[in-house]
């Protein structure tokens, strides 16, 4: 987050991390702000892209037929921005990491079932410049503070 956020932003920031749809009317009373100031606040945050958006989770028992994996991928590094563009091309990719060490990037999935796993898997594989791969499928979530 920039530097320049004032404690009041990190609190609104942090209250909307907790309930995203709070209304302008709940902020103001748990932060001890006006409505007015709040609206601002927001309206500034949303403006200088300090806030991208608003997400709704869903509860474990709605995605419990999803199997989610992390694959970590080594890559030739002359195609890098070609591989990171045609895996977003794959819709079960949900996220793509650049990282350090021995991989090179890690593509996080969701895909119904291990037939689609290994079909995205052997799609992977399809892409130039992909050297090597390591997947790990999800048992369970232990924290999600997002």
């Amino acid at each position: 987050m920039p530097n320049n956020l004032t404690p009041q932003d990190h609190a609104l920031i942090q209250q909307l991390q907790l309930n995203a749809r709070a209304s302008v009317t709940e902020l103001a009373k748990l932060l001890n702000l006006s409505r007015t100031t709040v609206q601002q606040r927001l309206q500034r945050l949303e403006e200088k892209k300090v806030i991208l958006g608003y997400t709704v989770r869903v509860a474990d028992e709605v995605t419990k037929n999803t199997i989610k994996a992390h694959v970590m991928i080594k890559s030739d590094s002359y195609n890098s921005k070609l591989i990171f563009a045609q895996l977003a091309e794959i819709p079960q990719v949900d996220t793509l990491l650049s990282i350090s060490g021995r991989y090179d990037m890690i593509a996080m999935l969701s895909v119904t079932d291990t037939q689609q796993l290994e079909q995205v898997l052997d799609t992977m594989w399809e892409i130039d410049g992909i050297v090597d791969t390591e997947s790990s499928v999800v048992l369970s979530t232990r924290l999600d503070r997002r």
